[in-house]
């Protein structure tokens, strides 16, 4: 191998040729039959193997909220407006009337408000109310309580007295002992203590062996308690602090930046499917699936206005998902106990009523003539377009009267040593594999060929010269040897499951069961 692959490397051809895309013919003016299509499929089975599945057609009728649910929700909330701002405690409010977005205490960086409302709410006076107005799922109301002005970045260093170890949740000591230790700890600080050495000996956070140096953050970065601390107190100060891991004993040693934040109460209320909307989504399915034939059915979906999907891909026996609906098994399952042209009761689907129909059964083996067409229709015009060029060519054409015959240049190629028997690409022409194949069949050698028909066109060529290249002196042909082991190796490796795949007769019987 390796002296037949140096060989084929060292060996390049010149060749003059005339290319007649396949484009030179239209293709309105090839006709193709199915009995065409048949016997191509037939002689490249490989190309056209399918799988057992099926292809429907469904119609989905939503179960989300409808105009006269968000017209209730609005309603609800909008009643509650005065009473908010006349309410002087914002977390009881909030809390007794159930708002669906939990109120901060802290003051908030606006790019960290999370509100299509943000630039309306800031310019109210403190304790005015905004809304209702419309956000994502919810109807909201906006009470205004105040900004103040932040730091953009803090740097901090800490020591943490852990009451949980961080990774699993597990307590590591109560909270009482904890705290003792923190405030001893804290009284030590300030007496002149060494920070970083007590970091070092007590903290149980990974920053201990920087001295407790947390770095520069921003707002948000840590837990709620420890960045309010650090961001609404100046610099230098310290305390102790207890979060979800323990108690901190904080100091606040640099802060950069600053920008306005705000504190703000949001009541918020998301707007829900009413029983009527899903009745009414579950009757209209009912009056479709009764359309039993197909043609009173597609008649039912028009007068009504009513959208009928297309699903893109053939459906196997154990999908759980059919294109754009998820958690569709129930739907599959039906898909396989049923005929091609039945029309399905309705099936919830997620937020929908899907009504279903079966367009095709698909048997596994090789494909029929109108689910091959798409594939095989290029190739058979191709085939044809290539018998036409070759016909009207003539018996044994020239280069001269190929070129006179269809307006073409006679070209030449390979000059530059660049094709050679392993060549992908032919340089000016593109990828033609039955081409190079040609080039290097001595029997062509010095005459025009036999025209080829390519993959973009038909090819009448005359191979001019098959020389060598010199051998190169500093080509390590231990090292292409062992590059070449490497290849065939990968290749192996990569292959070997298709090929088990192959040679395995397996029955996937999931569907049965799940």
């Amino acid at each position: 191998m390796e002296e037949k692959d140096t060989k084929e490397n060292k060996s390049f051809a010149t060749f003059s040729y005339v290319q007649i895309p396949y484009q030179t013919i239209s293709d309105s003016a090839i006709k193709i039959t199915d009995a065409e299509i048949e016997k191509y499929v037939q002689k490249n089975k490989d190309l056209f193997k399918q799988e057992a599945g099926r292809m429907i057609s469904y119609v989905a009728f939503s179960q989300l909220p409808g105009s006269a649910d968000s017209a209730r929700t609005m309603a609800a909330v909008a009643t509650l407006k005065s009473e908010f701002e006349n309410e002087t405690n914002t977390r009881t409010f909030l809390a007794r009337n159930a708002s669906s977005i939990e109120f901060d205490t802290n003051y908030v960086p606006r790019s960290k408000i999370n509100s299509i409302a943000i630039d309306s709410i800031t310019r109210l006076p403190v304790g005015a109310v905004y809304g209702p107005y419309l956000d994502n799922k919810n109807y909201v109301l906006a009470k205004y309580l105040g900004s103040k002005t932040l730091p953009d970045s803090v740097q901090a260093k800490h020591i943490l007295i852990a009451t949980v170890n961080s990774q699993t949740g597990e307590p590591v000591q109560d909270d009482s002992t904890a705290k003792k230790r923190a405030d001893s700890i804290y009284n030590a600080v300030n007496a002149g203590a060494n920070f970083a050495f007590l970091a070092l000996q007590y903290s149980s956070d990974g920053s201990k062996e920087k001295g407790g140096d947390l770095g520069t953050f921003a707002y948000g970065t840590m837990v709620p308690e420890f960045n309010k601390f650090c961001f609404e107190k100046p610099v230098g100060s310290r305390g102790v602090v207890k979060t979800q891991f323990g108690y901190h004993i904080i100091e606040v040693m640099n802060q950069k930046g600053s920008s306005p934040a705000y504190k703000i109460g949001f009541l918020a209320k998301e707007i829900f499917t009413s029983e009527e909307t899903i009745n009414k989504a579950s009757n209209e399915a009912i009056k479709l699936s009764a359309e039993k034939d197909a043609k009173k059915l597609e008649a039912y979906i028009q007068k009504n206005g009513l959208q009928k999907i297309t699903a893109p891909i053939l459906i196997k026996e154990n999908d759980a998902q059919i294109g754009q609906l998820q958690d569709a098994r129930q739907l599959v399952r039906w898909v396989f106990e049923a005929k091609q042209g039945d029309v399905s009761d309705p099936m919830p689907v997620g937020d929908q009523f899907v009504v279903a129909m079966v367009d095709k059964v698909y048997e596994e083996g090789t494909q029929d003539v109108q689910t091959a067409r798409p594939l095989a229709e290029n190739a058979v015009r191709e085939e044809k377009k290539a018998a036409e060029i070759i016909k009207a060519l003539g018996a044994n054409p020239t280069l001269e009267t190929a070129a006179a015959k269809y307006a073409k240049e006679i070209l030449t190629a390979g000059q530059d040593s660049s094709v050679t028997f392993k060549s992908q690409i032919i340089p000016a022409v593109g990828n033609e594999p039955k081409l190079i194949g040609a080039i290097f069949n001595k029997a062509n050698l010095n005459k025009v060929a036999a025209p080829i028909a390519g993959k973009a066109g038909v090819f009448v060529f005359k191979v001019n010269s098959i020389s060598e290249k010199a051998i190169d002196p500093n080509e390590d042909k231990a090292q292409m040897r062992i590059q070449q082991t490497t290849a065939l190796r990968n290749s192996a490796v990569s292959n070997w499951f298709e090929g088990l795949r192959k040679k395995a007769t397996i029955k996937d019987n999931r569907s049965k069961f799940f």
